[in-house]
């Protein structure tokens, strides 16, 4: 190899002869999350799809394992896609994980965080509640990434129980401090009858028990109030700037300013979908 065809070996301090028989990759335990065929008649491409939520050393190895397994079922050229939804792990698994190429009959493609939309339009979950799920999970460390978490748990309407209480566990597992608090602030006006997953009930009615607690702790109302009131009008703020929806300084400041945490509720519902910062405002006005 290395005199005949230019190979370059790497250092070694020996050789010897290993086992030749190997078990085929179909007789392996390895599963990947979840395939797609595109077909012509026959299978053109195979799109493993393998969600990466951490750093796993065996990694590297077994990807190339999947590959030949998907190359040996479908008889076409396959794709690895690794989904991160957490950005150190997407860095890792570009520097660590063999990247195939035309030539070795696969490709391997990393999904981090940064091209990962961010989904905050209830209409674009409603019609793509999967993408939904999957900008939730890239996007859920700091408080202005809230709209995005709103429309992640909105859209887990479109799946079965099981799924659900999956995608929520996935979700809520990984939230930032910041995005937590913020959520705990919006659970808390927020009727749990309406909550559909059993998880996002226990941690609404986890948020409610903390603040009564607090409240305690404090001697006073007034100051669980208060911080659940400045959490709500920074939220309604976030979401409307991340949805692109511009403001007046008097609209901003309008928000801003209030104190009533039934108003603000029903400004948070209202700035998911208003299409302006005036029509979250305009119905309170009119009444």
């Amino acid at each position: 190899m290395a005199q005949s065809l230019g190979y370059a070996l790497p250092p070694h301090t020996s050789v010897r002869i290993s086992e030749a028989t190997h078990a085929t990759p179909l007789n392996t335990e390895h599963h990947i999350d979840l395939v797609v065929l595109l077909e012509d008649v026959a299978p053109t491409l195979a799109v493993g799809i393998e969600v990466q939520l951490s750093r796993d050393p065996d990694k590297p190895w077994v990807v190339p394992h999947y590959a030949t397994s998907l190359r040996l079922r479908h008889r076409c050229h396959c794709v690895l896609l690794i989904v991160c939804p957490v950005r150190s792990v997407a860095r890792w698994a570009r520097a660590r994980i063999p990247g195939g190429g035309r030539g070795a009959g696969f490709d391997v493609l990393v999904l981090g965080p940064d091209d990962i939309p961010r989904v905050v339009d209830p209409r674009v979950a409603a019609e793509h509640p999967q993408l939904a799920v999957l900008s939730g999970l890239a996007h859920r460390q700091h408080a202005s990434d809230l709209p995005v978490l709103l429309t992640a748990l909105g859209a887990l309407a479109a799946f079965d129980a099981a799924r659900t209480e999956s995608y929520t566990t996935l979700i809520l597992d990984g939230l930032g401090a910041a995005v937590r608090k913020a959520l705990e602030t919006t659970l808390m006006l927020h009727d749990d009858t309406k909550i559909r997953s059993p998880l996002l009930k226990k941690l609404f009615r986890m948020s409610r028990n903390e603040g009564r607690e607090e409240g305690r702790e404090e001697g006073r109302e007034e100051g669980r109030v208060e911080g659940r009131v400045e959490g709500l009008t920074h939220a309604i703020v976030n979401i409307l700037e991340e949805r692109g929806i511009a403001m007046s300084d008097a609209e901003r400041q309008r928000f801003l300013s209030a104190t009533d945490p039934t108003q603000l509720s029903r400004w948070l519902r209202r700035s998911l979908t208003a299409p302006s910062a005036d029509a979250v405002l305009r119905e309170d006005d009119a009444n």
